[in-house]
């Protein structure tokens, strides 16, 4: 199901919408059309994919340190699709750039991102080494991002956009961006997520159930958000034994762009 949104609508989380029996994820797979991406909606997905995964561990001022970002990664390296895995201080703005404009098509990024409405040079993404990139940074930097045919950005925030900047436009999500610059698809968040419970998700959208079988990417999401709602997994670390069908352990990730 494709959702074409406007203003206040793109942050409506429309899988946890329910009609008193069921949520909206368990009968569509869904995905946001975004007009910076008209052009990659059709596009046929390549026949081999292969991974690269940044993530940050540690913690830097305000921001809290993410352990499961470990296990996260941990998974992704020992999982279906071939990775290539930076962690922490391997976790540096060249790597960054260099994967945003790397051979693989698959870019999985794990950290902290720090939204500020209407400030894009104020809105960061936490780098392994302690650095921070911000989103004024990125989008002037010119790089295509158009061989990354999925990008994962797997931090709090990363759909919301909002805020008039000093020329009086609405600041762009961080998915926006990568998305006007070329990526084909983007998976974003909605609101800060939890760290073991992420690592989970993140486990089941790459697993043999889901992307390795090469199912659309729309499909593979809604898979995941089943299994929370069916209660089919355990959360991990700081999130055990909380219920996992509650709609903030799944509800938050949404896809941009081409949903195959």
């Amino acid at each position: 199901l494709l959702l074409s949104l406007d203003g206040s609508l793109r942050y409506l989380p429309f899988g946890a919408l329910h009609d008193g029996r069921r949520y909206v994820a368990q009968d569509h797979a869904l995905v946001l059309f975004n007009p910076a991406a008209a052009a990659q909606v059709a596009r046929a997905p390549s026949p081999k994919w292969s991974l690269t995964a940044l993530g940050a561990t540690r913690g830097e001022g305000e921001l809290q340190p993410l352990p499961a970002v470990a296990l996260e990664l941990q998974r992704l390296r020992s999982g279906p699709l071939a990775a290539a895995v930076y962690q922490d201080e391997r976790f540096t703005r060249g790597r960054l750039l260099a994967a945003l404009e790397g051979a693989d098509p698959v870019l999985h990024v794990a950290s902290h991102f720090s939204f500020r409405p209407g400030a894009l040079a104020e809105s960061t993404l936490l780098l392994g080494d302690g650095s921070r990139m911000t989103m004024k940074e990125l989008r002037s930097s010119g790089l295509s991002l158009a061989g990354i045919e999925l990008l994962t950005l797997s931090a709090c925030d990363t759909a919301l956009g909002g805020g008039l900047d000093h020329n009086g436009a609405e600041v762009e999500s961080f998915a926006a961006i990568t998305q006007r610059q070329g990526a084909q698809a983007v998976l974003a968040t909605l609101w800060p997520v939890a760290d073991g419970s992420t690592a989970e998700f993140m486990a089941l959208l790459y697993g043999s159930s889901s992307l390795r079988q090469r199912l659309p990417k729309a499909e593979a999401l809604q898979r995941a958000q089943q299994a929370f709602i069916e209660r089919r997994v355990r959360v991990p670390g700081s999130d055990a034994g909380e219920d996992p069908a509650h709609p903030f352990y799944w509800a938050a990730y949404v896809l941009m762009g081409n949903p195959r």
